[in-house]
This record gives structure tokens, sequence and C-alpha cells, in this order.
């Protein structure tokens, strides 16, 4: 054969020049794929692993309910100060609330009602989906690098600029207002520069803009946004540094430590340390959480639900085809309330250990782990359309991130705001919502069970010690491949229970 291939070569000139063409456009074409692969334009579904896994920003301050979904797959979470983004990660005010974000070197600032997706962080792109509400952005002009606001087809490119986009709800308009420099917007029929002092009414479905001069009260649209920025300054200025810092890397930062960065509207206080009853501190742990010991009022509570392990359900979506997988950290064995000065206490009893660090079960990265208590003070529930009868909906979970970082994240909602019609959950709306407080002395990672405490007065004084409500519980693990990658109902739902002081 080979001696074939050589007499071939030997007798027939234009097949060596065609061989050598089609070698040397191949490596050319992928020399050029290698150096401009940062530079190509993806959608969702082709965004490589490294940029998807590696940190693209972070939760700088908030005020009031913001809340975060990760990468599109399971629930939305509180988020957490300094919490970390990761391309695909979606962040969303509810009612009057804000938050500023740290996306790479970029800062965007959302106003109340609004919601974006972290699209695409990389060394030549940033972009930011907004899906709708309100965005403030303070971009630095980075050589090499485009920042973007992206509304379905069209997009907002900044050119070294301070502009807020405002996406309307219920109507088909985008709303750009230029404060410094200048935006570039395109669109699938063209493209227009907006000039600093000017803003864009684009109507989505006839594609026709409107361009004018800011009006005086228009010119004052962002002194909201740089109030927000001009408090969290300080905070910005580190984290910036941090990410110069990195030689040679576009990756943003970690989180500073919780201790750094406060959040309007928390209680309790969020402190950094060990559980297990350990003194010593660890900045791999985050969130709202104390390692002082309350055992005196762990070893008080009452036993309200002896339950029997090993009992996993399906949660009627979310989780792998063949059943829930049996992850025994979730799995309840007893559950114990009371009250004691004006604060719930809970403890979950497990029949397995809480991991201390992120766990891979076959193909399955654990996520997060979390256990859920709905409360309600209504005589039947399973009727009520408020709120799917949930006075009060309360829950921890502990998430396992990708740099290393665990964090607690105990909080609640409480007092619906709905009435009838029925809602599903996911609309939903209550009056009160904040953050509990994680007690790690001998509970918690490492451990098998885990306690936790909310401030009466923070979920509206609905009830007291003594009186009867209505609960369900139930607890899930989320991996990387299912929303629901384990999942225990704890039934019947809405068993009535006494809640007793201790």
């Amino acid at each position: 054969m080979f001696g074939n291939l050589f007499t071939l070569v030997k007798n027939n000139k234009f097949f060596v020049i065609a061989l050598i063409f089609i070698i040397s456009t191949g490596c050319g074409l992928l020399l050029f794929i290698d150096k401009n692969l940062d530079s190509i334009y993806f959608i969702p579904s082709e965004i490589r692993i490294n940029d998807a896994l590696r940190e693209a920003g972070s939760v700088v301050s908030f005020e009031g309910t913001v809340e975060v979904l990760s990468r599109g797959i399971g629930n939305w979470w509180p988020v957490a100060a300094n919490q970390i983004l990761y391309a695909g990660d979606s962040v969303r005010t509810v009612n009057a609330s804000n938050a500023v974000l740290l996306v790479d070197l970029e800062v965007i600032t959302l106003g109340a009602e609004s919601e974006v997706e972290i699209k695409i962080v990389s060394k030549s792109k940033i972009v930011i989906d907004q899906k709708y509400g309100k965005s403030y952005s303070a971009v630095e002009k980075k050589e090499g690098q485009i920042y973007q606001i992206r509304k379905d087809d069209v997009e907002i490119t900044a050119l070294g600029t301070e502009f807020l986009v405002d996406v309307s709800k219920n109507e088909n308009v985008i709303s750009t207002y230029v404060f410094k420099n200048k935006v570039l917007c395109k669109l699938s029929k063209g493209e227009f520069e907006i000039a600093e002092l000017n803003k864009s009414l684009l109507n989505t479905s006839t594609l026709e803009n409107v361009n004018s001069p800011l009006s005086n009260d228009e010119k004052e649209l962002n002194k909201p946004y740089l109030a927000l920025m001009k408090k969290s300054e300080q905070i910005i200025a580190q984290k910036k540094q941090a990410i110069k810092n990195k030689s040679g890397s576009a990756t943003t930062s970690s989180a500073t430590s919780t201790s750094s960065s406060t959040a309007s509207g928390s209680s309790g206080s969020a402190s950094t340390g060990n559980s297990g009853g350990s003194t010593g501190e660890s900045t791999n742990i985050q969130g709202r959480y104390s390692n002082t010991s309350v055992e005196s009022i762990v070893n008080s509570l009452a036993l309200i639900k002896d339950d029997a392990t090993g009992d996993f359900t399906e949660p009627g979506g979310g989780g792998p085809p063949g059943g829930v997988y049996q992850y025994s950290p979730i799995d309840l064995d007893n559950l114990y309330i009371g009250v004691r000065d004006g604060r719930l206490y809970i403890k979950w009893a497990l029949a397995g250990t809480i991991p201390s660090t992120r766990q891979t079960i076959d193909d399955n990265i654990i996520k997060s782990v979390t256990y859920n208590i709905k409360l309600s003070n209504e005589a039947d529930p399973n009727s009520s359309n408020n709120c799917g009868g949930t006075t009060a909906f309360i829950q921890i979970n502990i998430q396992y991130h990708d740099n290393g970082q665990i964090w607690y994240n105990p909080w609640f909602n409480a007092i619906c705001n709905n009435s009838g019609p029925y809602q599903t959950d996911d609309d939903w709306r209550f009056a009160t919502t904040g953050n509990g407080l994680a007690h790690t002395y001998n509970s918690g990672l490492g451990k098998n069970s885990i306690v936790y405490s909310y401030a009466m007065s923070d979920m509206g004084n609905f009830f007291n010690a003594g009186d009867t409500l209505k609960i369900d519980i139930y607890s899930e693990a989320e991996s990387n491949n299912w929303g629901h990658y384990s999942f225990e109902g704890n039934p019947p739902p809405w068993s009535s229970v006494v809640i007793p002081g201790v």
C-alpha cells in the first residue's frame, strides 16, 4: 500500500501540490481558531466549560430581597453579600430592592424589580442578558474586551460608558440613558450610537427608535445608582485591585470575608469560623452562622417528628429518570423545635453526616443540601389561596462552591401577600423576608445534625410559644446534573404541632 502511495506521489506533482495545500490550510484554520477562540460569539449552549466554571463576579452589596438562580438549575436562593457568581447565574431583585454586582472589573447596579443573567465573561467579552427592569453600568475602558447588555436580538455595547438600561416588563420598549461617553446599539436591521446625555427609546416589536437629549429630570436618574456605588466604593476598589493583582488571569477574585461587607435588611449576624465546636477561623466557610454553643437550648427542644430513615420520595420533577438517589445527609431521623427568648430554634437530626467538603458521587457533584419547613396558622392550609396555605417558609441550605467555599444560608419568607385565586409557588409574595442564624457548635458540617434559629419579630410575630400550627417539611440535595438529586418529602403534609417554649 505504501509503495503504491509513494509511486503516486512521485509521478503526480498535482497530487503533491493539492496535498500540501490541504495540510497548510488545515493548520492555518486551527491556528486561527486557537488565537481567536475567545472572541467567538457563543450562544449559551456553546459556552466553554472553563468559562462556565470560573468565577465571573460577586455580589458586592444588596438591600431588600435579592435572589440568585445558579446557571438556570434548581430554585432561586436569597443572595449573601460577597456571594460568588458564575457565567450562567441569574440575579433578580424583588419589590423595592437593589443590588450592586461586580462582573470582572465592571460594576452593574440593579434597581427594583429587575433580573439579569451573566451570559458570558471572557477575556474579550462580557455579556449581560437583561430580562426586565433597570440596570446601571459603570464600565472601565478595558483594552480588548467589550461590554454588552442584551435583550433578545438587541445589543447595547459600552464605549467606555456609564449608562442606564430600562427594559419594560409588559411593554416592548427598551430605554437607554447615556450619562458618560456613548454606547452603540445594534439590532437586526442596523445600528446606531447614543451620545452622552442622550437617550434612546426603542420599540422591540417594530424596531423603531427615537433618540433625543435627556431632560433635566432624566439627568438625575443616575443619582440613586451612584449613591449605592458610593456606599460600596471601598469594597469595589478592594475587589478590583485583587482582580488586577492576579497576574495573567482574567478571572475575578474570590469573595473577601463576610465581615468586610454588610447587607441591609438582614437579621442576626454573619461570622466566619469552623463548625463542630472549634473556635478557630476558616475563611473557607461563609454565610450567616455562629459557633457559640447553644447546647442548653438545643437539648431542651421538643421532638415533633420521629421519622423513619430511608424513606426517600419523588419530588414530581427535576430528579433522575430512575428515581432520586438515597443520599443520607438529607434523610430526616428526628425534628426538634422550640422557642427561647423570642427566637425559634430548629434541629434536624439526620441519618447521615453533612459533608464538610464538596462530594462527587459517580458523575454527580453535590452542589447543595437544603432543609425546608412550611408553617401555617390557617385552619385548612390545603384549601387556602394564600401562598398555598403557607404563613412562613423557612429554609437553611448549605452550598458547596467551585472555589472550595461553603456557605450557610438560613432565610425565611413570612406573612403571605397573595390572595385568591390560587397562585403557584413561583408567584407567592410575602410581606417580610430575612435571614436566620446557623448554630455550628456540634452541628452542621461533619455532623449528623443541623441547628438554626430565627427572630420571631423578624417573621412578623405570627405565632407565640404554645400555639398550635400546621407544619410541612421536606429536604433535598442538588447536583450538577439534577435539581433534585435526592429528595425526602416527609408525609403527611400539614400535620398539627404545638410550638413549645423551652
